[in-house]
């Protein structure tokens, strides 16, 4: 999984890196042409320029398989308690995709998406949850998450969801019987 999320990421930073070349590195077929008929035809029909169309061509859809590959990552991982470390590096690389390419409405998604699982993951009694196999750190590892996803919103701008991770921190925080790291409590605080 962890090769399948680098190998995403790298195509998408050699889509956005396409993408962003400059009309005088592209190729030109007619040299006595600066814009084609079609482009101008384009630019006037929809207000958009070459910049944006391009964007619009070869990023997004890459962005929307990015997206799709860190969520069904995230789905797969959810239910297994021994792949927990990677289920909090997918959740943090998903983070980071979102912070980097400004994308509050994936950000949002998946911040319910992780709400939705903590709240799958809790449905089982203490003793249930041993018994499943949930490791007795497992909820430490979604507080971190939920951490990660306090200073992801925060960069984003992203008020409403910042403050419902911050009350998913208080209620994680009331419910494990030993104090997070005082670096994270410290981050926490100066979020608020």
């Amino acid at each position: 999984l962890r090769h399948f999320m680098t190998k995403v990421d790298e195509a998408a930073a050699a889509a956005m890196a396409i993408a962003e070349e400059t009309p005088e590195q592209q190729t030109v077929t007619d040299l006595d042409a600066e814009e084609t008929p079609e482009s101008i035809l384009l630019s006037a029909m929809t207000g958009d320029d070459q910049a944006t169309r391009n964007e619009r061509e070869l990023v997004t859809p890459w962005l929307k398989f990015v997206w799709e590959s860190y969520r069904t990552v995230l789905e797969i991982l959810r239910s297994n308690s021994k792949l927990e470390p990677l289920y909090q590096e997918t959740a943090s690389k998903a983070f980071g995709f979102c912070v980097k390419y400004k994308r509050g409405t994936e950000m949002r998604r998946l911040c319910e998406l992780l709400r939705n699982h903590l709240a799958s993951l809790s449905k089982f009694q203490p003793r249930e949850a041993a018994a499943a196999g949930l490791p007795p750190d497992g909820l430490a590892m979604h507080l971190e998450v939920r951490y990660a996803q306090l200073n992801a919103a925060a960069d984003l701008e992203l008020w409403q969801e910042a403050y419902r991770t911050i009350e998913d921190i208080h209620t994680l925080s009331a419910t494990l019987k030993k104090p997070p790291r005082a670096a994270m409590q410290q981050n926490y605080y100066a979020r608020l």
